[in-house]
């Protein structure tokens, strides 16, 4: 009895130090960044503090899984979501992600679609009585003093190509920048390095899943990643991410990560290193 005892106690005491230790691990590095395997489409989850946000919800097959795996983190509220363009690899999931989760604000740039997953998205946002908050250039979001979203674009009011509606948003926490750039493609790039001509980031969400239409060598090199990420699916039929950008990168001495090889992907920061646990 005293030994079942004993070792109940020591149980107890395992417990409370991996929890002692997780809360310490969280305060040390209190920016986590998801890049969440959904197969051929995007979904990012931003943890900061006690902050929730959600970049697109990826594809409607994968609506269940995202949801869970929101749900295994103990996420009951996102207090923004932003969808970056009305493609459905990018919000086929979000009607789901809207009717199950408690949402602060939503973002979306201002382009309509006669696509079923953004009359979806926009049917579930008006039965929750939610309003879309318009993304364009220059608007900014502060999470705390230390740590803020600035949209770069869209700046026009119209765009030939869907993809270059793409909300493209730079996280800036301390000394780390992050550049989530949807689908923007090359169009979109020039504009960023024309525009930003001092940017540097330590990190990119490439755009369009590693395709040959974005990630040229001048925005790459203007902007100096240390680490960029794709967000694809394995045996994609668009041959994502394309054998020119992987050279691209590797000539260029940049830190690649991809989802369809590694699984999600997640980085934490303290505000001055970038790990990848």
């Amino acid at each position: 009895m005293k030994k079942v005892l004993l070792a109940f106690i020591i149980l107890i005491l395992m417990v409370s130090s991996i929890g002692c230790i997780k809360n310490h691990y969280n305060k040390l590095y209190p920016l986590n960044i998801s890049f969440i395997d959904v197969g051929q489409g995007d979904s990012i989850l931003i943890q900061y503090k006690n902050k929730n946000i959600l970049i697109d919800s990826g594809p409607d097959y994968s609506e269940k899984h995202l949801i869970k795996y929101l749900k295994d983190k103990r996420i009951k509220k996102l207090d923004m979501v932003i969808a970056t363009h009305p493609h459905a690899d990018h919000i086929g999931g979000m009607d789901g992600i809207i009717k199950s989760f408690k949402i602060k604000s939503f973002q979306a740039p201002k382009v309509l679609s006669s696509d079923e997953s953004f009359v979806n998205m926009v049917k579930a946002l008006r039965d929750k009585n939610i309003s879309i908050n318009t993304i364009k250039k220059g608007k900014s979001i502060a999470l705390d003093k230390e740590a803020q979203i600035n949209f770069l674009s869209p700046s026009e009011a119209s765009y030939d190509n869907i993809n270059n509606y793409s909300a493209v948003a730079l996280l800036t926490y301390k000394n780390t920048t992050y550049l989530f750039t949807g689908d923007a493609e090359e169009a979109i790039e020039n504009e960023l390095i024309s525009d930003y001509p001092k940017l540097k980031v330590d990190l990119i969400k490439l755009g369009h899943h590693g395709s040959k239409t974005s990630s040229t060598d001048s925005f790459l090199r203007a902007l100096a990643p240390k680490i960029t990420v794709i967000s694809c699916g394995l045996g994609n039929d668009y041959n994502h991410p394309s054998p020119i950008i992987l050279d691209r990168l590797r000539k260029l001495n940049i830190k690649v990560l991809r989802t369809d090889t590694m699984g999600t992907i997640t980085i934490i920061s303290n505000g001055k290193d970038i790990i990848i646990p």
